[in-house]
């Protein structure tokens, strides 16, 4: 399975690359919103990406992805912001986007960090 793994410097960049099992986890704090950008390898640039965030296997995408668009500049995704997190809990962020003829699909698990957690 392929990966989004997180940049070096960046945690809200992340790369999609190809034969790779890694699945990406990330962290948020409840009080942050964050736009995250995939950048996809190779030479086909994506279209026509689509987003779907559950959280404990319900659909939440309308609460913590209310506003904005999924955009594509060349072999960036940016995605909509992701907002309106809750303490404690894991959203698994799934990215659907058409590369080289082919509807492909990554999955982000975006873990919400509560700051009083010891």
């Amino acid at each position: 399975m392929p990966i989004l793994r997180p940049d070096s410097t960046d945690r809200t960049v992340l790369i999609w690359r190809f034969d790779d099992p890694v699945i990406a986890i990330v962290w948020q704090y409840p009080s942050e919103t964050y736009t995250y950008v995939i950048t996809v390898e190779g030479t086909n640039a994506p279209t026509s990406p689509t987003v779907v965030v559950y959280k404990n296997g319900a659909d939440v995408t309308s609460t913590v992805m209310p506003s904005g668009s999924h955009t594509v500049c060349g072999q960036n995704i940016t995605l909509k912001p992701l907002t309106l997190l809750t303490a404690g809990s894991d959203y698994a962020v799934i990215v659907n986007a058409t590369i080289a003829g082919n509807t492909e699909s990554r999955k982000l698990i975006v873990q919400c960090v509560d700051p009083k957690a010891v």
